[in-house]
């Protein structure tokens, strides 16, 4: 697997209409800004992932606005999924950090939180380790793995493909983890409330 550049649209398309996953190499226009935004970002214990700190973002904040505000990334995501990139006004935007020698995540299915599933969007803000790798096993079973570079954007379509993060090694890793769905999608009450109960927050 590889990252396809934000203009290949043909090539993305057949990536997540086949696998129901796709990285996209070079997706904010507004990478600088909202890299420089998180160095002052404050995260905190996560009782999810111990090995990871996270901070679930106020609507106001500048990482949260600017996800959901990118022309070319909203274009794309429309072409996917036939409605527009917007903020759900169920779950929050995470900023997470992950330390060196951090467990990195299990190989995992992303829970559907709404009908019909949600995607999953992971943006990698930083990554300076050399060591960790975001994988993900086809229909087929074969695996595939890319190393996260910084305003590298990923799509995961929840009750998907499987999934992992290795361990990381010397270097340090932040994302920004954030869900978009159908307008009419229901909440599964009981899971977003689970997620957004664990979910260190600022306020």
């Amino acid at each position: 697997m590889s990252c396809l550049p934000l203009h290949d649209r043909d090539a993305i398309r057949s990536q997540f209409q086949t696998e129901g996953v796709v990285c996209i190499r070079d997706a904010f226009a507004g990478h600088r800004d909202m890299a420089k935004e998180a160095q002052h970002t404050r995260v905190f214990d996560d009782v999810r992932v111990p090995s990871r700190k996270s901070q679930c973002l106020p609507e106001h904040h500048a990482i949260a606005q600017g996800v959901y505000a990118d022309p070319a990334v909203n274009a794309v995501f429309e072409d996917l999924h036939g409605y527009p990139l917007q903020r759900s006004p169920h779950f929050p935007v995470e900023y997470r950090t992950y330390p060196a020698q951090s467990a990195g995540m299990q190989r995992h299915s992303d829970l559907p939180m709404f009908d019909p599933p949600q995607t999953e969007l992971v943006y990698t803000v930083r990554n300076d380790d050399a060591q960790t790798r975001f994988r993900w096993w086809d229909a087929s079973g074969k695996r595939h793995e890319v190393s996260p570079r910084p305003n590298d954007l990923v799509m995961v379509r929840a009750s998907g493909p499987l999934h992992d993060v290795t361990p990381l090694g010397d270097g340090t890793r932040s994302i920004v983890k954030f869900v978009a769905h159908a307008p009419d999608a229901a909440p599964r009450t009981g899971v977003l409330e689970t997620q957004r109960k664990h979910c260190p927050a600022s306020e």
